[in-house]
């Protein structure tokens, strides 16, 4: 019979804070964490605006000091620059694992959550959000490189 050991809950949400710009809040609990990470995002450009974590509680002391490499996710481009900056920057010793894994499940999902939203509300039409998928991100995932080598 299986027991839990160990248990991280993860929460993700998207917000529209002015006509331009998207925040999107994620959110990591567990014994040791409590730490979120909000993220501006200027659309349909997906230009980050401002990044920032509230680290609420945290295993060591040292642990605050990634609040400062936030800052530098500022003007780097969603689509183009996010996934290479964020490795850059997170995945080091001098980087956190857990704000990585933060910013990696929420900042790209402004891409997939903006423009199906766009085609709900009438902006867009599901033909667009596919030459924009083609076009912009062709390799994002495995339907997406299959769907721009058939293209």
């Amino acid at each position: 019979m299986e027991k839990s050991l160990y248990s991280r809950n993860f929460e993700v949400n998207y917000y529209g804070v002015e006509d331009n710009i998207w925040r999107t809040i994620s959110h990591l609990t567990d014994r040791q964490h409590d730490i979120q990470v909000i993220v501006d995002v200027s659309v349909p450009d997906m230009i980050i605006l401002d990044a920032r974590v509230e680290l609420l509680r945290y295993p060591i002391k040292d642990c605050i000091l990634i609040k400062d490499k936030m800052k530098e996710l500022i003007g780097i481009d969603v689509i183009s620059e996010f996934r290479s900056k964020c490795d850059e920057l997170f995945s080091s010793e001098m980087g956190c694992g857990n704000v990585r894994m933060l910013l990696g499940i929420s900042v790209p999902g402004v891409i997939f959550n903006y423009f199906p939203h766009q085609i709900k509300i009438g902006n867009m039409t599901e033909n667009q959000w596919w030459d924009f998928c083609k076009e912009k991100l062709p390799k994002a995932c495995i339907a997406h490189t299959i769907m721009s080598n058939n293209a």
